[in-house]
């Protein structure tokens, strides 16, 4: 795309295939939640139809492809999302996987947080925070053996540096001069 600036881009799809070529592949309102739901294969299809509790939408002449899938991509949207907001995402998650259809639930900021499978690989860590007490913040993705990531801390409050930051700028760190406890003044240079 880059080295081809004339090249027509693709519109944004939301949650969408990308491509628009796969149907359905959307995430989708359930009773207490979202849940996303990617139907790569014809057997995914008849998965999700079973797991609804539609089976006669298998051969619904709209969606007996994944063609006729992407050409009717609002009618499958549709039909998964009437049937998927009368469940519960869990409900949901368990009968698609046992149908063998590639799902998973979208988890909300506090459900993340909470993740024990996060809070276990150190993606989730907890620091203490001088205003709010134990807070949750996200750990490094990056694990290199050679540089290991320290322990996380809170940031300091606003204004907690600021005599550290004068004393460095101005020089008087090294020279242990003691700075005034008045009000930080703007400084010129």
């Amino acid at each position: 795309m880059h080295n081809n600036p004339g090249r027509q881009l693709p519109e944004r799809t939301g949650n969408r295939h990308t491509g628009m070529a796969i149907a359905p592949y959307n995430i989708y309102e359930a009773s207490d939640g979202w849940l996303a739901i990617i139907c790569i294969a014809e057997r995914h299809w008849r998965g999700v139809a079973t797991a609804l509790g539609r089976p006669e939408l298998i051969d619904d002449p709209r969606f007996r492809t994944q063609k006729d899938r992407v050409a009717h991509i609002d009618a499958v949207d549709e039909q998964v999302s009437s049937h998927a907001r009368t469940r519960t995402r869990a409900e949901l998650v368990r009968d698609l996987q046992a149908a063998g259809v590639p799902c998973a639930p979208v988890k909300s900021i506090r459900e993340v947080d909470s993740d024990e499978h996060l809070i276990q690989r150190g993606m989730i860590q907890y620091v203490e925070h001088p205003a709010r007490g134990r807070v949750p913040v996200a750990g490094c993705p990056l694990r290199l053996s050679d540089s290991p990531v320290g322990p996380l801390r809170a940031a300091p409050l606003l204004g907690d540096s600021t005599r550290e930051v004068l004393a460095e700028l101005a020089g008087h760190a090294e020279a242990g001069t003691q700075i005034n406890d008045e009000e930080p003044r703007h400084v010129h240079t």
